[in-house]
């Protein structure tokens, strides 16, 4: 179990696998390019031919075709669109199946899909211009950019830091606005009026990583503000920069053909299904942090730049820190974020074939598309899989592009696992408080590990089981509201610790508070909290990729 688990472990924490019905869709390979290319047979076309007028394959992206349309089979998605970073340039290996969930609709090299959480990459960028323009610094704090934010319940991220942002150490909420207001200008209105009253402080800024959104929306509002113009000029003036010309920061702005996802329509929907195209998600305050529509050849494209940089668009003083990690992700197993990348060192390529490489990754969703986005920086190799599926996963296809494309080392013996220490995990015994989801949280020591009490759940009859599945000393898999989350205990001093998960943070008090942590009161009532938890929790499958079920680990 423990190993299983930890397979699934990999961004943000163990998701709820999706589930629902699609419409069987015939999938087969549109076009490929660069040097050598051959014959290959799309299924449903002729011998040697795909679906992009008559273009064939280049033998060497065949076995990914098939990787890829298997791995499309078993995702929501109804199409899929390909792209390889290899010998020094982008090839494109074709789009499959259909860009519509609702009707047939080829899928072609210029079809654009939402990148969801990959948006972070270019947030990142277009902040560290700033710094190397000294408009910011890494230094510049929330309150010194955005002098008139007053929250209400996040005071102390006010003193968050463009670094802490970026890192995902500036402590937020995962507050998510789900509302339609697109215009450039609900950016600045969203963060001054709704997320002051909606989100809180779930630490303080710098004690420890936590995924969320608002620190790439609050990022790009930064570099908004002192760059002087809309955060979503500036994200197409970086596109163009790196020659993505079919990248778009705004919905209304899409030009070309679009893909339709397979998803659901807002946090309320009752199960998945097609998502017509004025229904998907579009919101301003998000943007920054996951709302552009790209292709995989302009992702591809990102990674050349993530790979190798361009001393036109940054400086190679400041490219440097936006592939280096910054925060560990896990308190005791492996795994850091830098700058709108993950990084991890070595993989299992399949059973019994853990390969010793760097990888870099981000990946990300959306209400209705997903994006995947590996990096081998060793091997000089880049994928981009976009899908218009909520929640797909294609990293069995990632794994058959790096085995059968990089230049791989030979496999060696995985790193063996620290085995789980009951005594140091006791340390973690006691009462932590959540004054906004979960309520107390009661920590006690079971005869087979650590065990959990949470009287507001149990009040409000939201099912959990309080018996917690060991992944490491740590790390504990917790079950609430039917899904798996990973659940991870972090040491303060004096005593002081926390249980960090993306929806929700309990906090141990140190045995002597100073400074306490300024916090008002949260609302109480019992509905609102479950009605929060229940947000939480859904807000925390959006975001990166998150590979479940499949050979592929970075642990």
């Amino acid at each position: 179990m423990r190993a299983s688990v930890l397979r699934l472990l990999l961004l943000s924490g163990i998701t709820a696998a999706c589930s629902g019905e699609k419409d069987a869709t015939d999938s087969g390979v549109s076009t490929g390019e660069g040097e050598g290319e051959g014959e290959g047979e799309g299924e449903g076309e002729g011998e040697g031919e795909g679906e992009g007028e008559g273009e064939t394959l280049d033998p060497r992206f065949e076995d990914l075709a098939e990787a890829v349309e298997s791995d499309l089979v078993d995702s929501l998605a109804t199409g899929a669109q390909v792209a390889v970073y290899l010998d020094g340039q982008c090839h494109y290996v074709g789009g499959f199946g259909s860009a519509s969930a609702s009707e047939e609709q080829e899928v072609t090299e210029n079809t654009l899909f939402m990148i969801g959480s990959d948006t972070k990459k270019m947030t990142a960028i277009l902040a560290l211009q700033q710094v190397a323009a000294g408009t910011l610094s890494l230094d510049s704090t929330v309150s010194e950019v955005l002098v008139d934010f007053e929250p209400t319940y996040a005071e102390a991220f006010k003193s968050a830091t463009l670094h802490e942002l970026l890192s995902h150490t500036g402590g937020p909420s995962d507050y998510t606005d789900w509302g339609t207001e697109a215009d450039d200008d609900e950016l600045y209105s969203t963060a001054h009026r709704l997320f002051p009253r909606n989100a809180y402080a779930m630490a303080r800024p710098g004690v420890f990583w936590n995924y969320s959104n608002p620190n790439f929306s609050f990022a790009g509002l930064m570099d908004e503000t002192v760059a002087g113009r809309f955060w979503a000029e500036g994200a197409i003036a970086l596109a163009d920069s790196l020659q993505m010309h079919d990248t778009y920061a705004r919905k209304a702005d899409l030009e070309g053909p679009i893909s339709t996802g397979y998803g659901i329509d807002g946090p309320d929907a009752s199960g998945y299904g097609p998502v017509a195209f004025e229904d998907h998600w579009e919101t301003a305050f998000v943007r920054p942090a996951g709302l552009v529509w790209s292709t995989a050849t302009d992702q591809c494209k990102l990674a050349d730049f993530l790979l190798h940089g361009d001393e036109d668009v940054l400086p190679s003083e400041l490219h440097a820190p936006l592939t280096q990690p910054h925060a560990a992700t896990w308190p005791d197993l492996p795994g850091d974020y830098g700058y709108g990348l993950f990084f991890n060192q070595g993989a299992s390529f399949g059973a019994g074939n853990y390969i010793d490489v760097p990888i870099w990754s981000h990946g990300g969703n959306t209400l209705t598309h997903t994006s995947t986005f590996y990096l081998l920086p060793e091997q000089d190799f880049a994928i981009s899989i976009l899908s218009n599926g909520y929640g797909d996963d294609f990293t069995s296809s990632v794994v058959t592009a790096a085995l059968t494309l990089a230049d791989l080392p030979a496999a060696t013996d995985a790193p063996e696992t620290d085995p789980v220490d009951l005594v140091a995990a006791a340390e973690f015994v006691g009462t932590y408080e959540d004054d906004f989801n979960v309520g107390t949280v009661i920590v006690t020591m079971g005869e087979d590990g650590l065990e959990v009490s949470l009287p507001l759940l149990d009040e409000v009859g939201y099912d959990y089981e309080p018996v917690l599945e060991p992944i490491s000393t740590q790390v504990w898999a917790l079950d609430i509201g039917g899904s798996q989350v990973a659940i991870s205990f972090i040491h303060g001093d004096d005593g002081e610790a926390w249980i960090r998960h993306r929806a929700f943070v309990a906090h141990r008090a140190p045995s002597v508070v100073d400074p306490p942590m300024a916090l008002p009161l949260a609302p109480h009532t019992l509905e609102g909290r479950r009605a929060s938890l229940h947000a939480s929790l859904v807000a925390a499958r959006i975001g990166p990729t998150i590979p479940t079920g499949t050979p592929f680990s970075r642990r």
